[in-house]
C-alpha cells in the first residue's frame, strides 16, 4: 500500500529560500591577501609637510603624479615617476581642497572654505603655469562670503552666523571633480546635531558650468532623523558628515556615518536608496536631545566609492572603542548587493586606481611614497571573521583594563573623580611637579580651535617649554599613533619631555567635560586652581589665563 505524497508549498519555498541565501554565502569574498606591487620613493619640497593628495596620470605615454601636500594648501606639484624629480610647481592665490587633470596640460581646480572662513569656494579651470583659464565663483545666500562678511576674516566671529550657512565639500582621493560638466559636492550646517532643532538646509548639490547656476538635492535631508533623534556632535566619526563620491553611471552616491543605507541622485530629481551594511555592526545608538560624548565612541560608516579594477563597490566602516577603532571594509556589486567584508589594515588605505591596480600615497622618513597594490579575494567565512574580531575586541579590552589600573587601582570607571585622582593621572603622564600648567589638546576637539591654540603655542615654544619653576606642558591625547607625528610636525614643535602624549581610550576617564575642546589645567601647591575648557568664542580667554599663571604681560582687550 503506497501513500500519496502531498504537496507541500510552504516547504517549497523555504527550501528555494534555503538555497538561495547557501548559494549567496558562497559568493561572499573577502580579502585573502594584499600584494604589494611597486613603491615609488619621491623628495619631498620642503620640511614640516604632514600629509598629502595625489593623483596619477599619463600624459603622452608618460606616468606623472600631481601633488598637493598639507599644510601647502595653495601648491601642486608635478612629479615625473620614471626620474622621480619636481617638474613643476604650480603656485595658486586660494587653498585647494581638490584637483582633476582635464588633458592639454590643464587642471579643473576646487578652491574650498575648508577653514571656514577666510574665502569663498570657487572653480577654475588653470594651465600647468597656474594661468587662469576659467572662473566660476559659487554665490549663493548660504555660502560664506568675504565680500559679504569682511569680518569673517578675524578670529571674533560671531558665530550666529553660521545657523544658516553651508560649507561645501568636494573632497578625498576618490573622488572625480567634474561629471557632465557639473561639479559635485556635499554640504553640511556645522550646527547639526547642536541645536533641538535641525535646520533643514540642503545636504548635496552640483554647480552646472554651462548655466552658471547651483542646483540642490531638495528632497533628500539626513534620513531616519528628526527633532527627537540626535548623534553625539564631538566624536571623530563625525555623524553629520555627509559623504559623497560619483559611481559607475556617473551619478552623486550620498552616503551618511550613523546608517548603512546610500543613495544615488541621478540630478533628473530621483533618489534611490540601497544598503550597503556590515554584518558586524548593529544599529548605531541614537539619543533624544543633543548630545556631545567625550567617552565611548560607537561605530560608523565611511564612503562609498567603485572601484573600477574589481568591478565593485567598497565601503570602509569603523567599530569604535571596544575594538579600538578597528577599520572594515565591506564590499557590493553594481547593483549594491553586499558580496563580503575583510578586515582591514589603514596602511593599505585606498586613494586612487591606475592601470588595474590600487594606490595610495604616504608621508614616512621625510619622503612621499606612493605604493601600487592590489587584492587576492577569497571566500568569506564570518565564523573566522567574528572569531578575530572578538579577539581583538578582547584584547582592546584587556589594554584599557591594565592602564586604567595601573592609575586607579579598584576604582570603578564610572566614579566621579576626585581631586586626589586628577593628581594620579598627573603623575601617571609623567608630571611630578607641585606647581604646573597643564595645557590639554585632544585630536577629538574641532579643528579651528586645536589649530588656534596649538599656532601660538608653537610660536612661543622657546618660552613655554624653558620654564623651569611651575613647569609647562602640553598633552596630546590620540586615537592613533600616526595623529602625534602629524600634529608635532604640523605645528613644527620640537618633541621634548615637556609634551607628553595620551590615548583617547584613557583620557576619557579623566575628562570632566562633556567636550574634547582645549583644556588648560593650572596647579599652585598640590591644588588645582582652575580646570576648564574653552569653546570657539573664547580662546584667547585661554591664552590669557595661562599668560596671567606665569604674570607675562597681557595687553588688555
Amino acid at each position: 500500500m503506497f501513500r500519496k505524497l502531498l504537496f507541500n508549498p510552504i516547504i517549497l519555498i523555504l527550501s528555494i529560500i534555503l538555497l538561495f541565501a547557501c548559494k549567496e554565502s558562497v559568493n561572499l569574498i573577502t580579502i585573502k591577501n594584499i600584494v604589494t606591487k611597486n613603491i615609488i620613493k619621491l623628495p619631498l619640497p620642503s620640511k614640516g609637510i604632514i600629509d598629502c593628495t595625489v593623483k596619477i596620470i599619463n600624459i603622452e605615454d608618460k606616468v606623472y603624479a600631481l601633488v598637493k601636500f598639507y599644510p601647502q594648501d595653495n601648491l601642486i606639484y608635478i612629479y615625473d615617476l620614471k626620474t622621480k624629480n619636481i617638474l613643476r610647481k604650480i603656485k595658486l592665490a586660494l587653498k585647494i581642497e581638490n584637483f582633476q587633470f582635464n588633458g592639454n596640460d590643464s587642471l579643473w581646480v576646487f578652491f574650498h572654505s575648508s577653514n571656514y572662513y577666510n574665502y569663498d569656494s570657487a572653480l577654475a579651470l588653470i594651465n600647468f603655469n597656474g594661468e587662469v583659464l576659467q572662473y566660476y565663483g559659487f554665490y549663493h545666500p548660504n555660502i560664506l562670503s568675504i565680500k559679504k562678511n569682511p569680518s569673517l576674516l578675524t578670529n571674533n566671529i560671531n558665530t550666529s552666523i553660521l545657523d544658516s550657512v553651508l560649507f561645501l565639500y568636494n573632497n578625498g582621493y576618490l573622488n572625480k571633480l567634474l561629471c557632465k560638466q557639473k561639479l559635485f559636492f556635499t554640504s553640511i550646517n556645522t550646527l547639526n546635531g547642536k541645536k533641538t532643532k535641525y535646520n533643514k538646509l540642503p545636504i548635496a548639490g552640483y554647480y552646472d558650468i554651462t548655466n552658471k547656476k547651483i542646483v540642490f538635492n531638495q528632497d533628500l535631508f539626513y534620513p531616519y532623523i528628526n527633532d527627537s533623534v540626535f548623534y553625539p556632535y564631538n566624536t571623530s566619526a563625525e555623524y553629520y558628515f555627509v559623504d559623497g563620491s560619483i559611481n559607475h553611471r556617473n551619478n552623486l552616491l550620498i552616503s551618511f556615518r550613523y546608517t548603512p543605507f546610500v543613495y544615488e541622485w541621478d540630478i533628473k530629481g530621483h533618489n534611490n536608496s540601497y544598503k550597503l551594511a556590515s554584518q558586524f555592526i548593529d544599529t548605531i545608538n541614537a539619543y533624544k536631545s543633543p548630545i556631545s560624548k567625550s567617552d565611548k565612541e560607537d561605530p560608523y560608516y565611511l564612503g562609498i566609492y567603485y572601484a573600477p579594477n574589481h568591478q565593485l563597490y567598497f565601503r570602509y566602516a569603523v567599530l569604535g572603542d571596544d575594538y579600538n577603532n578597528q577599520a572594515l571594509i565591506i564590499f557590493a556589486d553594481t547593483n549594491f548587493n553586499y558580496k563580503g567584508e575583510a578586515i582591514y589594515a589603514t596602511d593599505f588605505a585606498i586613494h586612487g586606481f591606475y592601470q588595474n591596480m590600487f594606490y595610495n600615497a604616504t608621508i614616512e622618513n621625510d619622503s612621499l611614497h606612493i605604493k601600487f597594490f592590489n587584492f587576492e579575494f577569497t571566500k568569506m567565512n564570518k565564523t573566522l571573521l567574528k572569531t578575530q574580531l572578538d579577539s581583538i575586541k578582547r584584547a582592546t579590552k584587556k589594554l584599557h583594563e591594565e592602564q586604567y589600573c595601573k592609575i586607579m587601582g579598584n576604582k570603578i570607571k564610572s566614579e566621579n573623580k576626585t581631586e586626589n585622582d586628577y593628581f594620579k593621572y598627573f603623575r601617571n603622564i609623567g608630571i611630578n611637579d607641585s606647581s604646573f600648567a597643564l595645557l590639554i589638546i585632544s585630536s577629538n576637539a574641532c579643528h579651528s580651535c586645536n589649530d588656534y591654540i596649538a599656532k601660538n603655542i608653537s610660536i612661543n615654544q622657546s618660552v613655554f617649554f624653558n620654564i623651569k619653576k611651575t613647569p609647562f606642558y602640553l598633552t596630546y591625547v590620540y586615537k592613533n599613533e600616526q595623529e602625534i607625528k602629524l600634529f608635532l610636525n604640523n605645528y613644527s614643535l620640537i618633541d621634548n619631555n615637556r609634551i607628553l602624549k595620551q590615548s583617547q581610550n584613557i583620557y576619557k576617564y579623566f575628562n570632566p567635560f562633556q567636550e574634547n575642546n582645549p583644556r588648560l589645567v593650572l596647579v599652585k601647591n598640590n591644588k588645582i586652581v582652575s580646570d576648564t575648557i574653552y569653546m570657539p568664542d573664547n580662546l584667547n580667554l585661554l591664552i590669557e589665563r595661562l599668560l596671567k599663571f606665569y604674570n607675562f604681560d597681557v595687553e588688555e582687550k
